[in-house]
């Protein structure tokens, strides 16, 4: 009995739809490579209005005020580029937007220490990071501080700022738009690419690392949860901790706020652990898979990963950010 397919076109076959997956990734990382340099226009552009209006001695130097118009610059530099794209997404927009019910409550109620407990890892590596580097190469990763505000108002926008509004915005824009159109190339693809981007976005090596690891987790655990609102929970929660932290040593002495944070850090760390457990336990029991399987597609990773990368947005953000981020590393 012959075999009537013939290898060539086999090949052929083979060859086109890898073109056509790869086609589809460049499609993707242009529009990613867009946004990211909306993104960059829109912080400029921002600078520039606070320039031309006179607000920008209010806004550099005002506790008060500083965080009522960066929230809204946050708005205008993240939440309006990233809309933007995702309306260009079409087809893919309704994948974009998994903020339903999770596959199973409980999961999801597990998840959220295990996230703060990534949280601390990500914090423990980048500040391991930062002394190595200083240590062994005198080189000095920095990041900008946070001022706290004294007035009422002042403090409500410190936390809308800071906590509340990138736990909804960056989630949308990263690990929806960028990482939730990827999963149909491999859900670890996805996740790895999407929180490097949401890494480069944060303009310093500290933030930039913390932002990669963390980025990591929040997109593991939204897609074995189900549901992005996981990870709006965790970003807001560990932010909400970070303000809370920064409050606390303009109030009492840095011994009292160092006892505070490490039993935090302990209570994060021994939650984290026990809700792992249950999390394993919760996702066999309700047969929600935990592990991904590899992904039908035909280009291996590093080709992937190119496919998105290489084009000329994407490449021009990623150089700009680069930038940014030199800015913020001196020398001892």
């Amino acid at each position: 009995m012959y075999n009537n397919i013939n290898p060539m076109q086999n090949s052929a076959v083979t060859y086109e739809n890898k073109r056509l997956e790869k086609k589809e990734l460049r499609k993707l990382g242009t529009l990613a490579g867009a946004a990211l340099m909306l993104f960059i226009a829109f912080q400029l552009l921002s600078v520039l209005f606070l320039v031309i209006t006179g607000l920008k001695d209010e806004y550099y130097y005002d506790r008060n005020i500083t965080y009522s118009i960066g929230t809204l610059i946050s708005i205008f530099s993240i939440f309006v580029p990233f809309f933007l794209i995702w309306i260009c997404l079409k087809d893919k927009k309704r994948a974009c937007l998994n903020f339903g019910k999770p596959y199973d409550s409980k999961l999801m109620l597990y998840a959220v220490p295990i996230g703060m407990m990534i949280c601390m890892i990500g914090n423990f590596v980048t500040n391991y990071i930062s002394l190595f580097f200083e240590n062994a190469f005198g080189i000095v990763f920095e990041s900008p501080d946070l001022q706290t505000p004294t007035s009422p108002l002042g403090m409500m926008a410190f936390f809308l700022q800071v906590a509340f509004v990138p736990a909804l915005v960056e989630e949308f824009a990263i690990r929806g738009v960028v990482m939730m159109p990827l999963r149909k190339y491999g859900n670890a693809f996805a996740i790895v690419v999407s929180a490097l981007i949401f890494g480069l976005m944060h303009g310093n090596i500290i933030q930039a690392t913390f932002a990669f690891i963390v980025g990591l987790g929040l997109g593991y655990l939204a897609i074995t949860t189900g549901s992005m609102w996981t990870g709006v929970i965790i970003h807001f929660f560990n932010n909400l901790f970070s303000c809370v932290i920064t409050l606390l040593y303009d109030y009492t002495s840095e011994t009292q706020v160092n006892i505070v944070y490490y039993i935090c850090v302990i209570v994060f760390f021994a939650s984290g652990i026990v809700c792992t457990a249950l999390f394993i336990q919760r996702a066999n029991k309700k047969q929600i898979p935990i592990r991904f399987k590899k992904p039908a597609v035909l280009n291996k990773p590093a080709a992937r990963f190119g496919a998105y990368i290489i084009n000329i947005p994407m490449i021009i953000a990623i150089i700009y950010l680069i930038y940014s981020t030199s800015q913020y590393v001196s020398r001892v």
